[in-house]
């Protein structure tokens, strides 16, 4: 997922004096949340008949929070399980998503604006769901 601006300017505030800018060219740069790299990879199994236990790890790679791709956020690895077992036009299931509980949030600075002249970023950080399991049963009909 090379993403990149072909053009552009953006309000920016620049490192290490916090100067602003209101029209910085961010031609090149990374569109910011986007990572180079993420993926799944699926295990499935079928025991018996109508019955599948699967598990997952999902990948989101390295992104950048900043529009000049100065600030970034870290790769995350999170785990899935689930069970289900289908019989006749009923499915019964149990989902669990991030089942490993990994810290999670979406962080924002587009502008890159830090605490201060020489200081840290001042992101902001909104925090994603932990552990979440799901249970269901439907008819298909």
């Amino acid at each position: 997922q090379n993403i990149e601006r072909t053009s552009g300017t953006a309000s920016v505030y620049l490192h290490p004096d916090n100067t602003r800018v209101r029209d910085a060219d961010i031609s090149g740069k990374q569109i910011y949340w986007v990572p180079e790299f993420s993926g799944l990879i699926g295990l499935d199994l079928y025991p018996v008949e109508g019955l599948k236990f699967s598990l997952d790890m999902n990948y989101m790679g390295e992104r950048y929070v900043d529009y000049l791709n100065r600030i970034e956020y870290p790769a995350k690895i999170t785990f899935d399980a689930r069970a289900a077992y289908t019989w006749k036009q009923w499915k019964f299931w149990v989902l669990g998503k991030n089942i490993f509980d990994e810290e999670l949030e979406y962080v924002s600075n587009a502008s890159g604006r830090l605490t201060g002249a020489g200081g840290e970023p001042r992101n902001y950080y909104y925090v994603q769901d932990g552990v979440y399991l799901e249970a269901g049963i439907s008819y298909h009909f």
